[in-house]
């Protein structure tokens, strides 16, 4: 009976939210299926939406017994007749079956006895691979009736034929890369391990989740291998990590097979010619299509299918267990160092030099490529390849030098990249000479870098009165400047120049054929945009980076790509798209530890703390706030504190954390703050004012402090005015309109929320500010939904938690009127019979996609995220009878 129930869950499963969404969505299809290699999940994750689904649902866990027909199709008849009272015919059938094998004719007489809806879950599938129960499988799934639905899952699904399925787009296929786990996943289960050293150390996910690339297992057996130990060592592979693979993957293949995976893991990319060399084998293109079928941890990089790699995790066990049984791993590097050579392929070449030890050729053909490689924003690879050349070696090559230090400046090494600039001037004058001018032009241009990673924008306009004269022979470095001080103007508030320079940097850069120059000019010129509120038009440079990106096929894993994500993703947190904001910030998050420009940086994660608290996620939200005061622990870092300390009150007052958030008064001593006089707009200063504010708002007796409180107030709404700051304006407006309304000055507050709201509509701005705040105030409630009925919509659209983390009955009052339409009333009463979209599209002779518009419409109305939510919270609202 146990291959016929769902397994149970332990009590710390992360529930996969993102996920479940998609599946409810996609509800209607016929056929679902789960296809990648252990440890992603699948079990978990058909438990957990098995447990949400309305209708009746069956199950079966498959094993290997199950390649015998006989067995499989009996467990398969008694799961889909577990629910249904059996008779004598189906008794008929099964004897018959017994007696003769007609497997074909007990499976129809077993469907042919199911009338109401049923999801059937198939888990393992795999393991019917090149049996005769696979061609039952398939039998399954052609005949299967209409209201029969089967979710499968398994590590491959080469032998299952959904071709027919896939052509009518009704199935749907999810594979390792929907899986996976994103950032805001693996810090749950950081959190959830309750681990000692990730909660002073949280900046060791990003290192952990890039070491995994989010597979599942291997975050989980890490963490659970260090959650005895106070000196976390940031490394994913372990003995616990080793096991595992050796017993779900490595071990269940033959031994040709696994000679070759022992030999081809050393090599960080390969086709079937390359790995012929390393493994000594024919047959190299046969072993990989081998692996393909199997989803052995392979990953195809090319549309022609001719180059691959393996996951980086397994790769390394690949590693450890090759070397533990003595396989010569500097021969393999040599060898494709020379076919690398022989291919034109340099990049690879000098990696593998290098791990062959041989060091001469490494620094040859590093020497061709560096200039090249930094232009296209390959940082981390510069650093890689020039921090393993020797220091005597190294010395005869000032340009390498500036190189290595221009990489470490761009990966936020400041102390590293200034000890490579104080090296260059300890070389001899002959060398010195050599140096032209072009030299010490990008001598100064990493200084410059180097004081903006600092924060110390003032150094900056020191550093360009020593300058050398630009030419235009020196078009990085000189689009370099030009982006420094784009963002210098940013910060001090001059976002019109600073757009202006970027312009004048993405010229240079695309003259020198320099991508990653005229991304950060794309990305600088959409900040000062967004700080002006000016979202339409840094939606066009986003969308400029992107097409860009595409063009000239750069990874998506990139930081180039994170680096466009980044604003991307603050866009839609603006235009009140929490949900799309918390997708595209969290793949952002573990990459960027390796940028070192600090308000890109801040700017993800404060955006992407504010939309996972104000789904309710607080834990999650303040880690990202710590990250990043973690993450710029080498540079002058006040400006991000007081951002910072602002960012944490607020949310703690959001949620009614009162200790927390006093907690922080105490910390930035805010309690006593006096009122020096601002002239311009500051973010030290003015963050901290505005602090101060909310904690005069709320935990002070506010009629000692009513005229301090407005005195702040309209001087930083000034402030935000001339500096041209209009989301700052929008927010300090909320809070202001906040503060009239506790002091029952209720035209006051009137006309201050209209003029936010005029602000918002002239610029299309619906970012949820201060939302929770705002709207746990029953004055500026009443006010907003019915004199600015959209606004309000706007505002709260994204404020609703997942469905199972507050009880609908515990909402606000304010949160419960909702106003359905006649035919949203009519589809909502079939969605609460258990009727998927297809099925209500044939009642209502409608097609799938208005019906999928309808129920779109009425999740929202009713602030859930799911089909079972809305039933259960319109019956409690009295919508629904």
């Amino acid at each position: 009976m146990t291959k016929l129930c769902k397994p149970s869950l332990g009590r710390l499963t992360i529930r996969r939210a993102r996920i479940l969404d998609l599946l409810n969505r996609r509800s209607d299809v016929s056929v679902l299926m789960l296809s990648a290699p252990a440890g992603f999940g699948k079990s978990t994750l058909l438990v957990q939406w098995a447990e949400m689904l309305t209708q009746p649902y069956c199950w079966l866990s498959i094993d290997d017994g199950d390649k015998d027909p006989l067995r499989f199709i009996t467990y398969l008849t008694s799961a889909l007749l577990a629910n249904i009272e059996q008779d004598q015919l189906q008794q008929r059938a099964l004897d018959k079956f017994q007696r003769d094998g007609n497997a074909q004719e007990l499976l129809q007489h077993t469907l042919s006895f199911i009338k109401q809806p049923i999801t059937l879950f198939l888990d393992d599938i795999h393991l019917l691979a090149e049996s005769k129960s696979a061609e039952l499988l398939n039998l399954l799934i052609n005949s299967r009736p209409p209201n029969v639905q089967l979710v499968m899952a398994g590590r491959y699904n080469r032998f299952v034929d959904l071709s027919a399925m896939r052509l009518a787009l009704d199935c749907l296929d999810l594979n390792e890369k929907d899986l996976k786990f994103d950032y805001h996943e693996a810090v749950l289960v950081v959190n959830r391990k309750v681990t000692p050293w990730f909660g002073k150390q949280a900046h060791l996910i990003s290192q952990l989740y890039q070491a995994t690339e989010g597979w599942p297992a291997g975050i989980q057996l890490a963490v659970l291998a260090q959650q005895h130990s106070t000196h976390y060592q940031p490394r994913a592979i372990n003995q616990q990590t080793v096991d595992y693979l050796m017993a779900q993957a490595i071990s269940q293949i033959d031994q040709q097979l696994q000679d070759f995976l022992l030999a081809s893991c050393f090599l960080e990319r390969f086709n079937p010619e390359l790995a012929n060399l390393i493994s000594h084998n024919a047959n190299a293109a046969m072993l990989i299509n081998q692996l393909e079928i199997k989803n052995l941890f392979i990953i195809n990089l090319d549309i022609s299918g001719q180059w691959y790699r393996y996951h980086q995790l397994f790769r390394q066990v690949l590693q450890s267990i090759a070397l533990a049984r003595g396989v010569d791993d500097k021969a393999i590097y040599a060898k494709a160092y020379q076919w690398c050579v022989t291919q034109g392929l340099n990049e690879e070449a000098i990696n593998y030099a290098l791990l062959s030890g041989d060091i001469d050729s490494a620094v040859t053909l590093v020497d061709k490529l560096v200039e090249h490689c930094i232009k296209q924003g390959l940082f981390l690879r510069v650093e890689q390849w020039i921090r393993q050349i020797p220091d005597d070696k190294l010395s005869h090559y000032p340009h390498l030098i500036l190189h290595y230090a221009w990489a470490l400046a761009h990966l936020g090494k400041i102390d590293q990249a200034r000890q490579m600039l104080e090296s260059l001037s300890k070389l001899d004058k002959n060398q010195q000479q050599m140096a032209a001018s072009q030299f010490m032009y990008q001598y100064y241009a990493v200084k410059m870098v180097i004081a903006v990673a600092c924060d110390d924008l003032l150094k900056i306009q020191q550093l360009l009165v020593k300058c050398p004269t630009p030419n235009e022979q020196y078009g990085f470095s000189n689009g370099v400047i030009h982006n420094t001080l784009a963002i210098a103007l940013t910060a001090f508030n001059q976002p019109q120049q600073a757009i202006s320079e970027a312009n004048l940097a993405l010229e240079s850069h695309q003259n020198c054929d320099s991508m990653i120059g005229v991304i950060f000019a794309n990305c600088i010129k959409a900040m000062a945009r967004i700080q002006c509120g000016e979202l339409i038009g840094a939606a066009a440079d986003v969308q400029q980076g992107y097409q860009l990106l595409q063009y000239h096929r750069i990874s998506e894993n990139s930081l180039l790509y994170m680096v466009i994500r980044v604003i991307d993703g603050v866009i839609h947190y603006f235009n009140a798209q929490t949900k799309q904001a918390v997708l595209l910030l969290s793949e952002c998050v573990p990459y960027m530890d390796d940028c070192a420009y600090i308000d890109l940086r801040n700017i993800c994660y404060i955006t992407l703390a504010r939309s996972l608290s104000q789904d309710g996620d607080v834990t999650t939200g303040e880690s990202m706030l710590n990250k990043a005061l973690l993450s710029n622990y080498e540079s002058i870092k006040y400006r991000t504190q007081a951002k910072i300390a602002y960012e944490k009150f607020r949310i703690h007052l959001e949620h009614q954390q009162t200790d927390q958030a006093l907690d922080i008064i105490e910390q930035q001593e805010l309690s006593k703050l006096p009122l020096p006089p601002i002239k311009q707009w500051d973010d030290i200063s003015c963050y901290r004012q505005l602090t101060h504010c909310l904690y005069l708002i709320y935990h002070v007796d506010t009629s000692d402090s009513t005229q301090e409180i407005n005195q702040r107030l309209d001087q930083l709404i000034e402030l935000t005015t001339t500096a041209n700051r209009r989301l700052q304006q929008l927010e300090i407006l909320l809070i202001k309109s906040l503060f009239l309304s506790h002091q029952q000055q209720k035209n006051q507050c009137a006309a201050t929320l209209k003029l936010a709201i005029t602000l918002a509509q002239k610029n299309k701005i619906y970012a949820p500010f201060c939302q929770q705040l705002i709207t746990s105030d029953s004055n500026i409630t009443f006010i907003l939904s019915n004199e600015h009925p959209l606004f309000y919509r706007h505002l709260t659209k994204s404020s609703q938690s997942s469905a199972d983390s507050k009880p609908p009955l515990e909402r606000e009052p304010e949160q419960k009127s909702v106003l359905l339409s006649t035919r949203e009333q009519s589809i909502l009463t079939l969605i609460a019979t258990g009727q998927s979209n297809k099925a209500i599209a044939g009642q209502l002779s409608l097609s799938v996609n208005t019906i999928r518009w309808h129920v779109s419409n009425i999740l929202s109305k009713l602030m859930v995220s799911n089909r079972t939510a809305a039933v259960a919270t319109a019956r409690n609202l009295g919508v629904l009878n």
